[in-house]
């Protein structure tokens, strides 16, 4: 398995006067075999991660593809905003990191061109056609999304219901966190303006005036701590919110796939009752008045024509049938399977992320009585 490559500090690009883009260099060691070497590097942009993530949704229908950073991690930031661009370094290493560590993922052949291929060898690898599902066609798709099953397997339907609440809940958290952080801001800010107004109370108070400047100086260090804390709470907690969010749309489109497949199933076991149904009925006609005996036929010949007709259809949708089941029985055990590993790690990663922020805060409110603490002594030689 290939150690997770690293992505380094994106680098701005422009090409003959074109627009400027952003190119990431990806490095990868690994000692699995396969590979050119054992130590390389690349240069990708965010639609050769794209191309990547699509590919493995194609030809891994039935594995949880781990989300991309969208393409705007913040409205208010600029393209090439350093903040923005860092934010998104950190979401294409966090999705490459869970790629490289899953063990159907990261033996994927289109996840070594993406670490190894050169440049114009990426270019030939994006016009390869897609997958098994792909191959359904959209149309069959849009009529999957449409049409109920008639027997919808329990243990995927609670599987929906518990990523419809998680994404509710989420999105809840989401936005209260959203507001929380812009109070911490406000007041982080309320706070620096609060020491400046004490520098401006030493200029007329001569006694206080070293106590005031004190003040002042805690205060500005409690406004960055403040902002560092807000700043860390957005890299460590939101982010990782965030990235479970898509999580659980990339579940969902994998369950629609999953239901598409099973509606395959269903429709051909019905074509196979119909053929059935047809042939017990045509057992039973006398075929006297069909068009072929009104042609001149012998009616039992135009019977026994028209059941061989009928038992080689029935006998090729059963295979199909078969097929189709096998498939469907396969996608079950691999959609199942990828959940449960889906689920330890979400539970270590909320183990890490609650960990972290819980040091986060213990450390921030640390400094935070340690600067107080530090303005006691001046405080208390105030003569009284």
């Amino acid at each position: 398995m290939p150690i997770p490559p690293i992505l380094s500090l994106p680098t701005n690009f422009s090409c003959d006067g074109l627009d400027a883009y952003v190119s990431y260099k990806v490095s990868t060691n690994t000692t699995r075999s396969g590979f050119q070497s054992n130590s390389f590097y690349v240069r990708r942009r965010y639609q050769d991660f794209l191309w990547l993530h699509t590919r493995l949704q194609e030809l891994m229908p039935h594995v949880v593809v781990p989300p991309l950073p969208e393409k705007q991690v913040m409205k208010r930031l600029a393209r090439f905003d350093p903040d923005f661009l860092e934010k998104r370094r950190l979401g294409l290493q966090k999705f490459l990191d869970r790629v490289a560590t899953h063990s159907i993922l990261s033996s994927n052949t289109e996840f070594q061109t993406f670490l190894e291929a050169a440049t114009w060898e990426m270019t030939s690898a994006k016009k390869r056609g897609g997958g098994l599902f792909a191959s359904l066609g959209d149309s069959f798709k849009n009529l999957a999304a449409k049409m109920i099953l008639k027997n919808p397997d329990e243990r995927f339907v609670a599987i929906a219901t518990y990523f419809t609440d998680l994404s509710a809940r989420l999105t809840a958290l989401d936005k209260i966190n959203t507001s929380i952080s812009k109070l911490k801001t406000d007041y982080a800010t309320d706070v620096a303006e609060f020491g400046s107004v004490f520098t401006l109370i030493s200029n007329l108070e001569t006694e206080l005036c070293n106590p005031c400047v004190a003040v002042a100086g805690k205060m500005e260090s409690l406004s960055t701590l403040l902002k560092d804390l807000a700043l860390q709470e957005e890299e460590n907690y939101v982010m990782a919110l965030q990235e479970y969010l898509q999580y659980a749309e990339s579940v969902r489109l994998l369950l629609k796939r999953r239901d598409a497949l099973q509606l395959h199933c269903e429709l051909i076991a019905e074509e196979l009752e119909k053929k059935r149904t047809e042939k017990d009925s045509v057992e039973r006609s006398d075929q006297k008045r069909s068009f072929g005996t009104m042609m001149g036929k012998d009616p039992n010949a135009v019977k026994q024509e028209k059941v061989n007709k009928l038992e080689q259809q029935i006998s090729e949708l059963q295979e199909a049938v078969e097929k189709a089941n096998d498939e469907n029985l396969s996608a079950n055990e691999s959609i199942l399977a990828d959940i449960d590993r889906w689920h330890i790690t979400k539970k270590e990663d909320l183990k890490a992320i609650f960990l972290a922020m819980c040091d986060v805060h213990i450390k921030s409110y640390q400094e935070t009585i340690s600067a107080w603490e530090s303005l006691l002594p001046q405080l208390e030689a105030i003569p009284n």
